[in-house]
């Protein structure tokens, strides 16, 4: 075991000393990667996601879902984050689930399992941007968005079946409306820097691969396994091809899965969540081909692929808003922490 985590360390750092080299041999490509993406992060990643963000926090910490759907005799918390998650996007289930846990409204093994339905591309994003730059056609975004919906909603009735629910309290702490407001925003600008931080990375990652493999460049489904907005350079060609779209959807990219492992950090396991991804992507495949195939008389006659459609301003006044970002971000981090330490220092006084 030891000689096992010895060779393990050395091929990281074997990794690690062979990306920094081809990260400076290809500092052009990296720059111009990263570059493109940050823009692409201020002004489409942001807008889309961010709004969201708030209101997860806002309705988590309220609990305004929550109550309406316990008086209708659901399970309020695992609906709550199933919404959520499939309305906001990626890593909004994830965030939700966190504050749910946080809060004591979900287990640790409840929220394993409801991780695994609250995970979704949104409406915002296959809509906003995969409808234009992949289909150039805004039924086929919305049908992406249904499929991936409707595979969601097939885990979540297979874990209503076996986990019938439980009347039980909600204890929700009742906290003012500007209190609610204010952390809200403030955790979201850390989620934000979290999302655009991985994607930057990826970017670089990919600027590196494709300079240092340009067969690479032939893949289209590469990118977007690795990082999902690179779906806006797929070349959709048919229903196969179609399906395989909705199914890199469902997947979302191995950037978003280290955004929701780093938003879940240690509240509970991804393993079962990672269990039913094939699954899921499966179910999301068959239902876009099948609905694909029905309203393929509704389509236009030629929908041909339209390459990436995203904003290249000059405007800095939306740099300016990440730069307030960051501080409030790097504020609340230091407010927690402060907050944490001084729960510590008490806990160790009265011990």
């Amino acid at each position: 075991m030891k000689c096992f985590k010895i060779l393990k360390n050395a091929a990281l750092a074997v990794v690690i000393i062979i990306f920094a080299v081809l990260s400076l041999i290809y500092i052009d490509n990296v720059k111009a990667a990263i570059l493109s993406s940050l823009k692409s992060c201020v002004y489409t990643i942001m807008p889309s996601l961010f709004v969201m963000c708030v209101l997860s926090g806002w309705i988590t910490m309220s609990g305004a879902f929550e109550r309406i759907f316990r008086r209708l005799g659901l399970d309020s918390a695992a609906l709550t984050a199933f919404f959520l998650g499939n309305i906001g996007g990626y890593p909004i289930g994830a965030k939700t689930i966190s504050g749910l846990i946080s809060s004591g409204r979900l287990t640790r093994c409840e929220a394993e399992n409801v991780i695994c339905f609250s995970y979704a591309s949104g409406p915002a994003f296959c809509l906003g941007i995969v409808s234009s730059a992949v289909f150039n056609s805004k039924m086929l975004g919305f049908i992406s968005f249904l499929s991936v919906f409707l595979s969601n909603l097939t885990l979540y009735l297979i874990y209503a079946a076996r986990h019938r629910c439980k009347s039980k309290e909600i204890c929700i702490q009742e906290r003012s409306l500007s209190f609610i407001m204010t952390e809200s925003v403030q955790s979201s600008a850390t989620a934000m820097t979290t999302i655009c931080s991985s994607i930057l990375f990826f970017a670089a990652v990919i600027a590196i691969l494709c300079s240092a493999f340009p067969i690479l460049l032939q893949l289209s489904w590469l990118p977007p396994i690795l990082e999902i907005s690179n779906i806006v350079n797929y070349e959709y060609s048919g229903a196969f091809s179609y399906a395989a779209a909705s199914a890199l959807l469902s997947f979302g990219g191995i950037c978003v899965h280290f955004q929701v492992s780093s938003l879940t950090g240690n509240c509970f396991s991804l393993k079962k969540f990672y269990l039913t991804r094939p699954l899921q992507i499966g179910l999301t495949a068959l239902y876009s081909f099948i609905i694909y195939k029905l309203f393929l008389a509704y389509l236009p006659a030629s929908i041909l692929p339209k390459h990436i459609l995203v904003t290249q301003s000059d405007s800095l006044l939306p740099f300016i808003c990440i730069v307030a970002m960051l501080v409030i971000s790097m504020t609340y981090r230091r407010k927690n922490k402060k907050s944490t330490q001084q729960k510590l220092d008490g806990f160790n006084r009265v011990n």
